[in-house]
């Protein structure tokens, strides 16, 4: 189970993957997930401020969402600071 888990993250990360068309097109993506996140997070806790005067009690599901988004935007940023990491080895190919 180990191995397959190193070997998805060596695929999150790009470790093997040197080809300038398929980096910058990858890294343009993990940067708009990460807005995306950015902007879902903003719209759940901006939601919960305009429901919460007139006596909305957010449920269980709803912090689980919360926690659940919060989980995937550090393991989004995480990715994209190993791939930089990575294309930053790689003398010469980005950075």
């Amino acid at each position: 189970m180990r191995r397959i888990a190193d070997l998805m993250w060596e695929g999150f990360t790009l470790k093997q993957i040197f080809h300038k068309k398929i980096v910058i097109p990858y890294l343009l993506f993990l940067c708009f997930i990460i807005l995306f996140e950015v902007y879902l997070i903003i719209f759940l806790f901006t939601s919960l401020q305009l429901v919460a005067p007139i006596g909305y009690k957010a449920t269980f599901y709803f912090y689980g969402i919360v926690l659940f988004l919060i989980f995937l935007f550090g393991y989004s940023i995480m990715v994209l600071i190993e791939t930089v990491k990575g294309i930053r080895r790689k003398k010469g190919l980005l950075i």
